[in-house]
């Protein structure tokens, strides 16, 4: 092993001495073999790219002089590593570019060449991070005339933020953190009346599914004490104590009616930008609420909030509204005429005003089995699971082993390297190692798999059985991580009707298309959510909303 790593040293160290000469002669064989994989994030193309065999000898020669990269260096100790399935010589590197400093993890083959290359801008050189050494002075001490006070109303600078952040959840939350210790001007804007009100709304068994580990926010982790899974109302209160404590520019009780594109010389948007806090789809730019490249300037922002419409100007703007759209409720026959309680599972608020009552909840995925689940702990006189199509479940302890474990664990790296090692490999090569662990979970899931069967539940292993990480990549959802409802549903606590729908609501009831009826003083829809792109149409157009494809 000693032999090996001494190996791999010599190896990274002459690929980053070899590399500049290769560079300039265009020699990109030399150090990347014929089927390389590069992933860029920022450092070479300004966005997020994968190329892959001879399109990453193009991206090299198309991008590389604009970079300029240098001082490449071997950062840490390197390692033997097979997760693309064959031996490679792994390790970090640091190098700068014109625009700042970046890091990359290369996979060498054994003759020296890239296998795959991830680069990452890591720091701007004029926007390093204002912390450690170079934290904020905070209160300025002195006398100063005329000084501002934190509740002072808002002045012309905040309405023209660089960066305006639709959506105050993690995402959102991380993004404004990043923007503001680099001295960028942003706003979040966030319809709820409070930090964490997506999560403190939901029902109130929620929580993460995922691990402490996976779940870091920037430059502020959980604590040690931080439990491993986090309840709903923790999880909302850490991110209202994140956005005070990160001093976030957070707007609660914002809504935003309508973003309208900016173009060069364009007098259609500026007529159209005035008289704002309208609602529905705004459009402008090409005039047809398309935003093409390079012919807009900025936005305008029609908010509500206040007590009064307001508009914005920003430079960028960001949707950090989350994968999901609007509810997606079926519209069934008969269910104006149910007499019991009907409702998405968005709206679901605990099980404790349905002890007693009959509960049929519409889904099967991770909703629906948290829902049936509470129902059945707070006392529902029955809970019936419809399953429409399979479901892929896979226990805690196999995402944990087999499926976190080596990055995020008690014992794994710093977080900020995990994610970075968890983006190294395209998905076309990452598939291979989805189904070594898909294989894994399922033997160690095997008998808890047998027992839903027995009861009638379909189970699903992905897209060419993938596993849960390719159901995660590919639809966002179609999977169930067990923390309990499963062994309900193995021992009939809770029931399945599977591989058939509804056909209509009766008064009392539910109607499957099979033809059997299901008592119901309660009928949940844990039908999912459209894609987050509606949004996009009702603010800006649907031609910018297609552009952007679905999320």
């Amino acid at each position: 092993r000693c032999l090996s790593r001494t190996m791999a040293a010599s190896l990274l160290k002459r690929w980053c001495a070899e590399l500049p000469a290769a560079a300039t002669a265009g020699a990109w064989e030399r150090v990347f073999a014929s089927g390389a994989n590069w992933r860029d994030f920022l450092a070479f193309t300004w966005n997020i790219r994968t190329a892959s065999g001879e399109d990453v000898f193009r991206t090299a020669a198309d991008t590389w002089d604009k970079a300029s990269p240098n001082s490449w260096a071997l950062e840490g100790e390197p390692q033997v590593d097979r997760a693309t399935g064959v031996e490679t010589y792994a390790g970090w590197l640091r190098f700068n570019t014109k625009a700042g400093t970046a890091r990359a993890h290369i996979r060498l083959d054994k003759e020296g060449r890239a296998h795959t290359l991830m680069t990452a801008l890591d720091e701007l050189h004029n926007g390093q991070s204002s912390i450690g050494a170079s934290r904020p002075r905070g209160t300025q001490h002195g006398a100063v005339k005329g000084r501002r006070y934190p509740s002072d109303p808002l002045d012309e600078e905040d309405l023209n933020p660089y960066v305006a952040i639709i959506g105050g959840g993690q995402a959102g939350m991380a993004l404004g953190a990043r923007l503001g210790l680099v001295g960028v001007p942003y706003v979040i804007l966030e319809s709820n009346s409070r930090a964490g009100d997506s999560w403190r709304k939901r029902y109130p068994s929620l929580r993460l599914h995922d691990p402490v580990w996976y779940n870091h926010l920037p430059f502020l982790p959980f604590p040690p004490s931080w439990p491993v899974f986090t309840p709903r109302d923790k999880m909302a209160d850490w991110l209202e104590a994140y956005s005070r404590t990160m001093d976030l520019n957070f707007w609660s009780s914002t809504r935003v009616t309508r973003a309208v594109p900016l173009s060069c010389g364009c007098p259609e948007s500026d007529s159209r930008s005035h008289g704002g806090g309208g609602g529905g789809s705004g459009n402008g730019g090409s005039g047809d609420g398309t935003v093409r490249d390079g012919d807009h300037t900025g936005w305008l922002i029609d908010i509500e909030g206040e007590g009064r419409p307001l508009q914005l100007s920003a430079t960028h703007l960001v949707f950090a509204t989350g994968m999901s759209g609007y509810p997606r409720v079926p519209q069934l026959p008969g269910a104006d005429e149910f007499e019991g309680v009907m409702m998405h599972s968005s709206q679901y608020c605990g099980g404790r005003p349905f002890r007693g009552k009959r509960a049929v909840v519409i889904g099967a995925n991770t909703s629906a089995h948290d829902i049936a689940q509470d129902l059945w702990e707070q006392g529902a006189a029955s809970v019936t699971m419809v399953q429409r199509s399979p479901t892929l479940v896979v226990s805690t302890d196999s995402v944990l082993r087999f499926g976190l474990g080596p990055l995020y664990s008690e014992d794994g790296i710093p977080h900020e390297f995990a994610d970075y090692i968890a983006t190294t490999l395209p998905y076309g090569v990452v598939e291979r190692r989805w189904r070594e662990m898909a294989a894994q979970m399922r033997e160690n899931d095997a008998d808890l798999h047998e027992r839903l069967r027995k009861v009638g539940f379909q189970l699903d292993f992905g897209q060419d059985e993938t596993g849960v990480f390719g159901k995660s990549a590919r639809e966002g959802g179609g999977f169930y991580i067990n923390v309990g409802a499963s062994e309900l549903l193995a021992n009939g606590d809770v029931g399945i009707r599977s591989g058939s729908g509804v056909a209509r609501v009766g008064t009392k009831s539910v109607v499957l298309e099979s033809g059997e009826s299901l008592d119901a003083d309660l009928l949940i829809y844990a039908t999912g959510y459209g894609s987050m792109n509606k949004f996009v149409a009702e603010l800006i157009g649907e031609e910018t909303a297609a552009r952007v494809g679905r999320v």
